[in-house]
């Protein structure tokens, strides 16, 4: 019997030696890549949930002039640690749209934990005098009738005060008798303009007349006479008033009060 010897060749070793590295090259791969996949999907629920449950919300708020921050916190009624997905925004823009003095409101959820507010505030075109619970108030109207208190950081407007309103059973938030519209628009107006004639008046009491309609009685700033005229008040009519009271000053010191109605002018003395 003769021994036999198999000579493979350090070829085909070689190629075995090649095919084994690739493997672990490969593995390693995908190691590396697993991992990284992992990491990121742990991330990706970090953000997307986590976050976004546990972490409390952040309020932003946008074209506000008036209210304090700590107003509209109030406002907002919102618990401490609230996180971005318990916010409810419908509700919280029904509570800011219960004070009468906010127009409009529009709460917008920004992802992961931010909240955007951005309230439209009511412009007053005059104030009057009004019961509020056991207190007289100074009560602000917008150019839709609608009554509202402003807030404290707002100051005192520059408008006119109107008395004798017809506000049986009218409570705060809600609008004045339609038949005032077009007295507000008109004030609207005049505030527009560069001068300011609306400031040379006092006071402007509404008459109402016996069989509907009303008259206006203005009280200037800087005259003891008071001036009556009918509904309309524009421009035209202020810068009337305006002469005709400088010339009636200068005939008569007497006179008590002047009558503008009727494409006319009278007056009456002590």
């Amino acid at each position: 019997m003769s021994d036999s010897f198999i000579y493979g060749g350090l070829g085909n070793f070689n190629e075995r030696k090649t095919v084994v590295s690739s493997g672990k090259k490969t593995l390693a791969i995908k190691i590396v890549t697993g991992v990284l996949l992992f990491a990121l999907v742990c991330e990706a629920v970090i953000y997307l949930c986590i976050m976004p449950a546990q972490t409390p919300v952040k309020i932003t708020f946008e074209h506000n002039q008036s209210f304090s921050v700590q107003e509209l916190y109030q406002l907002l009624a919102i618990v401490p640690g609230t996180s971005w997905f318990e916010f409810d925004s419908s509700e919280a823009t029904l509570a800011l749209l219960t004070h009468p003095a906010i127009e409009s409101a529009v709460v917008e959820k920004k992802f992961p934990d931010t909240v955007a507010v951005s309230i439209t505030e009511r412009i007053p075109v005059a104030m009057t005098l009004m019961q509020v619970g056991d207190k007289l108030e100074s009560v602000a109207i917008d150019k839709n009738g609608v009554l509202f208190i402003l807030p404290d950081t707002a100051g005192q407007a520059d408008v006119p005060l109107i008395t004798g309103l017809a506000l049986d059973n009218v409570q705060l938030g809600m609008r004045i008798h339609g038949s005032y519209r077009p007295l507000l628009a008109q004030f609207e107006a005049l505030q527009k303009l560069p001068q300011r004639y609306l400031s040379a008046i006092s006071e402007i009491h509404i008459a109402e007349k016996e069989y509907g309609g009303y008259d206006l009685i203005l009280y200037p700033m800087y005259s003891q006479i008071k001036v009556w005229t009918d509904s309309s008040l524009d421009q035209r009519d202020l810068e009337y008033m305006m002469v005709v009271l400088d010339v009636v000053n200068k005939l008569n010191e007497n006179v008590t009060e002047i009558d503008l109605r009727y494409g006319s002018v009278s007056y009456r003395v002590r």
